[in-house]
């Protein structure tokens, strides 16, 4: 069981870690490491289809300047 309702994270320390203000455009060798904060789904109650989905993501280096937050929307097209 997981305390207190967290996800459980590896001490284990990996050179190839990346993190948001790392990432550029193009396959990498490592790991991009992140919490999901928040997910909403946002749906269409007439067709009962997904029209977008938002994410909020935080990664190690979030110090509350919101230099490791990371927000996501993908919106259907």
């Amino acid at each position: 069981m997981k305390p207190h309702g967290k996800s459980p994270i590896t001490s284990d320390y990996d050179e190839k870690v990346m993190f948001f203000r790392d990432v550029s455009p193009g396959p990498h060798e490592t790991q991009l490491r992140f919490r999901l904060i928040h997910l909403w789904e946002a749906w269409n109650p007439v067709k009962k289809m997904l029209i977008g989905l938002e994410m909020l993501l935080i990664d190690e280096q979030a110090n509350g300047g919101g230099s490791g937050t990371m927000h996501i929307n993908i919106l259907d097209s």
